[in-house]
Formats: C-alpha cells, sequence, structure tokens
C-alpha cells in the first residue's frame, strides 16, 4: 500500500519554528519586566503603607496625573498626595494590583498602560473587588 508523503497536515500537527526576537522586541519585552517588577514593589509598598518607599520609585521629578484629580509635581508632592489619596484605604486594609498591558519605548523612556485592581472598602463605603478606577 503506497502512502503519499505530499497530503496536508492541519497546522497545529505541523512544528512551528518561531523567529528569532528582534532587537526592539528583546527591548519591550526587558522593559516589561522591569515595569513588572517596579509595579510588584509599589504594590508591596502601598500594602505597608509605606509612602516614602513608593515615591522612592520615581525620579525626582515626577508628574503624577491622575484621573479626574489634580496632577502632581516632584516627589515632595507626590507624597503628600499618597498620603492624602491613601489615608482612607490603608485603614481598610486595601490592597492594590497594577497590571501593565501595553509597554511603549521612545528613545531611553519606557511606558506602560495599565488598569489597577483594587480590592477593599473605599471611602463611600463600597466594599469588594474592583477593576480600574473604583472611584467611578
Amino acid at each position: 500500500m503506497a502512502v503519499n508523503a505530499q497530503r496536508e497536515l492541519p497546522l497545529e500537527l505541523i512544528e512551528r519554528k518561531e523567529a528569532p526576537m528582534s532587537a526592539e522586541e528583546a527591548n519591550i519585552e526587558s522593559a516589561k519586566a522591569v515595569i513588572q517588577a517596579l509595579n510588584q514593589q509599589w504594590e508591596a509598598d502601598f500594602e505597608n503603607h509605606n509612602a516614602a518607599g513608593l515615591v522612592a520609585l520615581f525620579t525626582e521629578d515626577c508628574i503624577r496625573m491622575p484621573q479626574g484629580g489634580p496632577a502632581t509635581v516632584g516627589r515632595h508632592a507626590l507624597e503628600a498626595a499618597y498620603l492624602q489619596d491613601f489615608a482612607e484605604v490603608w485603614e481598610t486594609g486595601a490592597i492594590v494590583r497594577l497590571n501593565a498591558g501595553e509597554v511603549i519605548i521612545s528613545g531611553e523612556y519606557a511606558f506602560a498602560r495599565a488598569a489597577d485592581d483594587f480590592a477593599g472598602r473605599i471611602p463611600d463605603g463600597r466594599h469588594g473587588y474592583f477593576h480600574g478606577n473604583p472611584a467611578a
């Protein structure tokens, strides 16, 4: 009995070899890993109510632009904003998870767009798990 060696196989059965990463893809993956490590440190500092640790993760000239709130410039202003913004939620034992999604690299800068997950009670009395901005 002859077997047709030229038969077509479904793509799932064909071994696929992935092309090596380009330098740009490697840079993006590296940036994602660094951003994820910084996010994990931010989460730990948040859970430990460590505002000084949180702001140490930012440059001296950092700019914070929260949704629906005023911008802050510099670590001193950022720490003051964190202490004010987080005072009530820290009393509840809330936790936050930072989920970096899209990472954009532009020169020596890397930017991450993220959605945050929050578990706890927020100042308006709601309690539970929130994805994104719980105040919305």
